[in-house]
């Protein structure tokens, strides 16, 4: 599966990218000052004619498939799907917080997890915390160590660590987990926390973990994806 497009809506905004041959080579910003809807499917139009793919489409889709905005992810998921029957091709469905978390392990290389002649203080990060804004003072959290992280790539599966907790509970926690821990959040969530780095999640950061799911063949189809909304929207709390 050479071609592919990939598609992160988790927020209002979000970005789409082209992947050949496991990189990433165009990529797009959706602008923030317009809804996804409006947005998200002329940037697909136009990346396809920047990249000049082929007449068949891609070889597969992926998508940020949650958590996150409940609007956000209806539309990016809803499009993949319309992508993927189009093209007869499968969907790559990558958790949010682990594209999120695969940036943050990008930027620190990890060595081999029994290279014992290492010291600690040069292996890198050891254990990566991510967040997003949930709203309604909740945030989607999940965390990895390295051994973990190395587990989940093997399998080529990420989403079994996302769980929703009180802002409280995620303030507290960020501010004694800095001093073991590299921990990145949205920008609101960053806020007022010297140890946290801002960071939302992007098409490229959904693209580092479509090999290893491709290869392990956890792939959904259109007919069978779903978002993965973690909780009920404030709707649906009200009407229970």
């Amino acid at each position: 599966m050479r071609f592919g497009v990939v598609i992160e809506t988790s927020g209002r905004a979000g970005s789409i990218a082209w992947v050949d041959a496991g990189v990433v080579t165009q990529s797009i910003d959706l602008p923030g000052d317009r809804r996804t809807a409006a947005a998200l499917a002329p940037a697909i139009d136009r990346l396809l004619l920047d990249v000049d793919s082929p007449q068949t489409g891609a070889d597969y889709v992926a998508v940020a498939s949650g958590p996150g905005s409940f609007t956000g992810l209806r539309i990016g998921v809803t499009t993949a799907k319309m992508l993927a029957y189009a093209w007869q091709c499968p969907i790559v469905a990558v958790d949010t917080l682990a594209a999120m978390a695969a940036a943050v392990w990008a930027a620190r290389p990890l060595p081999p997890p029994d290279d014992v002649s290492v010291p600690d203080a040069l292996q890198g990060t050891n254990h990566v915390w991510v967040a997003l804004n949930a709203y309604r003072n909740q945030v989607f959290v999940a965390d990895w160590t390295r051994e973990q992280w190395l587990r989940d790539c093997q399998h080529g599966q990420f989403d079994g660590r996302s769980r929703v907790w009180p802002r409280a509970r995620w303030d507290q926690c960020a501010e004694s987990f800095g001093a073991t821990a590299a921990i990145a959040a949205d920008p609101a969530l960053a806020a007022g926390q010297p140890t946290v780095q801002p960071l939302l999640p992007t098409a490229t950061d959904v693209a580092r973990l479509i090999g290893p799911i491709l290869r392990s063949g956890n792939v959904s189809t259109a007919v069978s994806l779903l978002p993965r909304y973690l909780r009920d929207s404030a709707a649906e709390e009200q009407l229970r």
